[in-house]
């Protein structure tokens, strides 16, 4: 039997029919599992970080480094440079990125920056010079601090912040804030040159 007749003879429709059903079946079935893994998978925001030009990107509970870097650089530049009429702002602006574990502790610095600088009458700046992150989900910033007084005599010196930053639900959040003067070191380092101070001061 010739092709052409046989694909227009009954048992010819009858078996392109049950392989179409087949066919169907299998797209069906398919497109069920497609819909079922893109409904349970967490999208990726892309989202220019703010102060920074390159694409940064957050998932549901983490985020690149450019956008945990450039948040971090936006908390020092706010912490840093705190004055009596800024402090209020800068306490509400802060408020909804911090974790309620530190929130006391961030609200008490802000505060009393504050005060130092009303009465001692002097002016601040921060400026970044630096950032970093390290493994632990710890963003270092280093830069320049100035203190100014009145007759224009100023001190510099280099200050460090280290903000522990997490995602929750693509909610940028500080969970951890230290800040001291120098370059950054680790912390093991600065703890054991905290003890040498103080065992040095308890023998005199």
């Amino acid at each position: 039997m010739k092709r052409s007749k046989y694909l227009a003879s009954w048992d010819a429709t009858r078996l392109e029919n049950r392989f179409g059903r087949f066919v169907m079946i299998l797209l069906a079935a398919t497109t069920l599992l497609l819909s079922i893994f893109v409904l349970n998978k967490d999208p990726i925001i892309v989202e220019i970080p703010p102060g920074l030009t390159e694409k940064g990107t957050v998932m549901v509970d983490d985020a690149s480094d450019a956008v945990k870097e450039s948040w971090a650089m936006y908390f020092a530049d706010q912490l840093g440079n705190v004055t009596p009429r800024t402090a209020d702002f800068v306490d509400k602006k802060l408020a909804r990125n911090l974790s309620t574990s530190i929130s006391a502790h961030v609200r008490q610095l802000i505060a009393t920056q504050a005060k130092e600088v009303k009465e001692e009458q002097v002016t601040i700046q921060f400026s970044p010079t630096d950032v970093f992150t390290l493994a632990d989900d710890t963003v270092v910033v280093t830069g320049e601090y100035t203190i100014r007084g009145l007759r224009q005599n100023e001190r510099r010196f280099v200050q460090t912040f280290e903000f522990g930053i997490r995602v929750r639900n693509y909610h940028v959040v500080m969970t951890n804030l230290d800040v001291y003067e120098g370059p950054w070191r680790p912390l093991e380092e600065r703890q054991k040159r905290a003890a040498a101070l103080a065992a040095r001061d308890k023998k005199q």
